[in-house]
C-alpha cells in the first residue's frame, strides 16, 4: 500500500459535495438519521446532472491518483472499479462526502472484505483499539486503519521480499520500526491488515512473488539496454515491439527503448514491490548493483 499522490477537484464539484454534506450534518439530525441520510444520498449521488458531473469528476481523479494503471489501491492487483470509504459512511457519516476520505478500490477488497468493518482509538494517543459495530456511534473518530490518503503507509509497515543474502521471504506485510507491538502505529497496521486480509489471501503471495521477479526481470534489461553499445545489442536484451531500428539514430532509438521499459515499470501491478525494492535493496546486493548502474530509475519511480 502506498500514499497516493493528490489532485484537485474543481471548485465546482468541491462546492457539490459540501452542499451534500452539509444535508447529513444537520444537528438536528440523531446518528441513525444521519447514517440513513448519507445511504440515500449516496446511492443517488449520479441521479441529477450536477451530480452526475461531480462523480464522473471524481471518479476520474481517483483514477488518475491510482498507485498503478487503475489498479486497487488496497490490493494492488484487480481492477479499481468501486468509489470507496475508507472511514465508513455508515459509522462516519459526517465523512460520507468528504474528498479525503475517497479511494478507489476493486469491488473484491471494497465489499468482500472491508465492508464497514472498522477500528478506532478510544482515546487520541490509545494503543489499542475497540471495533465499531453498524449502528452504534464510534466513541472517537480517530480510526484504526492506514489512510493512504493522509499518510505513507510504507512509513508504518513493509512488505517481506527478502531476509538476508536474497532469500526470498512470504511477501507479507509487517509492521516496521519505530512502530513496534504496543504501540498506536503497530496497532493500525495490524488491523489494516486484518481488515483487508492482505496477509490471508494466499493468492496475493504468489502475485507479489511472481511480480517480484518480473520487476528484477525488467531492472536486468533496464540496465542490459542502457550498456549496450549498438542496435544488436539493444535488440537481443529487449522483446520490445518495435525493436530499436537500426536506420535511426542509435542514441535516440536507445532512448526510446528505455522510455518504454520506463512506463512498463511505472505501469506494473504490485507498485509496492517496486518501492520496497529501492527500500530494501541494500538486504539484496544484486538488485543493489543494478540499481547504482541505473539511479535514474529510483529518481523517476521513487514516491
Amino acid at each position: 500500500m502506498l500514499r497516493l499522490i493528490e489532485k484537485a477537484l474543481s471548485k465546482e464539484t468541491i462546492a457539490y459535495l459540501a452542499s451534500l454534506q452539509a444535508q447529513i450534518d444537520d444537528p438536528l439530525l440523531s446518528f441513525q438519521q444521519k447514517t440513513e441520510l448519507a445511504d440515500r444520498l449516496w446511492d443517488n449521488k449520479s441521479g441529477s446532472r450536477p451530480g452526475k458531473a461531480a462523480f464522473k469528476e471524481v471518479k476520474d481523479r481517483l483514477t488518475e491518483m491510482c498507485v498503478g494503471h487503475g489498479l486497487c489501491n488496497y490490493c494492488e492487483h484487480n481492477e479499481a472499479s468501486d468509489i470507496e470509504h475508507i472511514a465508513p459512511k455508515s459509522l462516519f457519516p459526517e465523512l460520507a462526502f468528504v474528498w479525503t476520505n475517497y479511494i478507489l478500490a476493486c469491488k473484491l477488497c471494497n465489499t468482500g472484505y472491508k465492508l464497514d468493518a472498522m477500528y478506532v482509538f478510544p482515546n487520541e494517543n490509545d494503543s489499542a483499539s475497540l471495533k465499531v459495530e453498524r449502528g452504534t456511534i464510534p466513541p472517537h473518530n480517530k480510526i484504526a486503519f492506514l489512510q493512504p490518503r493522509l499518510e505513507e503507509p510504507m512509513e508504518f509497515m513493509e512488505l517481506s521480499i527478502c531476509k538476508v543474502a536474497e532469500v526470498a521471504q512470504d511477501f507479507e506485510f509487517s509492521p516496521c520500526l519505530p512502530h513496534a507491538p504496543g504501540t498506536h502505529g503497530f496497532e493500525k497496521v495490524k488491523r489494516t491488515l486484518e481488515i483487508l486480509a492482505m496477509n490471508e489471501k494466499r493468492s496475493l503471495h504468489h502475485l507479489r512473488a511472481n511480480e517480484f521477479r518480473n520487476y528484477v526481470a525488467r531492472l536486468k534489461t533496464y540496465v542490459a539496454v542502457k550498456k549496450a553499445a549498438n542496435f544488436q545489442d539493444i535488440n537481443d536484451s529487449t522483446t520490445i515491439d518495435p525493436q530499436a531500428d537500426p536506420s535511426k539514430d542509435f542514441e535516440a532509438e536507445k532512448r526510446r527503448i528505455l522510455e518504454v521499459l520506463l512506463q512498463d515499470i511505472v505501469t506494473a501491478s504490485h507498485p509496492t514491490i517496486w518501492q520496497e525494492m529501492i527500500r530494501q535493496q541494500a538486504r539484496m546486493p544484486t538488485i543493489q548493483a543494478l540499481f547504482a548502474q541505473a539511479p535514474e530509475l529510483i529518481e523517476a519511480t521513487v514516491r
